[in-house]
């Protein structure tokens, strides 16, 4: 855990509190108070899709301080993460694809699928292809995705 030492409402010093032999540990806050130190913080509310966490000077706000600033993500950056995102929606969609291929063999049907589970097994590829598709064309940000269909033989009877 990191600790600022503020003397003064100034931030002095950022340490590890195990490097500070003047404090047992771990540290309670009234430790810190009572030898003139602050947690510090590396976390801020943002939103994600739009926004990053980057180091900062310390900053003393309230009963912290903090290490990082909230800045807004340039549009290369957005692009950047919907493409990775994209890309793992392929690799999940591919893998989702590759388990249900012998489902659409003809041999199939008559052998371990009825006709009814073998369209159900079509309209589940259709639907995961489908996913990916909406991700490219705009439909869906695949940032915020998170639901994949469930496979017929994982439904409840």
């Amino acid at each position: 855990m990191q600790i600022a030492e503020v003397i003064n409402g100034e931030v002095v010093k950022v340490v590890d509190c195990r490097e500070e032999l003047s404090l047992p540990y771990p540290p309670t806050r009234q430790d810190l108070e009572l030898h003139g130190f602050v947690m510090c913080n590396i976390y801020r509310p943002h939103d994600r899709l739009t926004q990053k966490l980057s180091q900062c000077s310390p900053v003393l706000e309230g009963e912290w301080v903090y290490l990082v600033e909230v800045v807004d993500k340039t549009e290369d950056e957005i692009a950047n993460d919907k493409w990775r995102s994209l890309c793992a929606a392929k690799v999940e969609r591919n893998r989702r694809l590759v388990e249900t291929d012998w489902t659409q063999c003809s041999d199939v049907a008559g052998a371990r699928l009825t006709a009814q589970e073998v369209a159900d097994y079509a309209a589940y590829r259709a639907e995961v292809w489908g996913i990916v598709e909406q991700m490219k064309d705009g439909t869906i940000d695949p940032r915020l995705f998170v639901q994949w269909p469930v496979r017929p033989d994982q439904l409840p009877s």
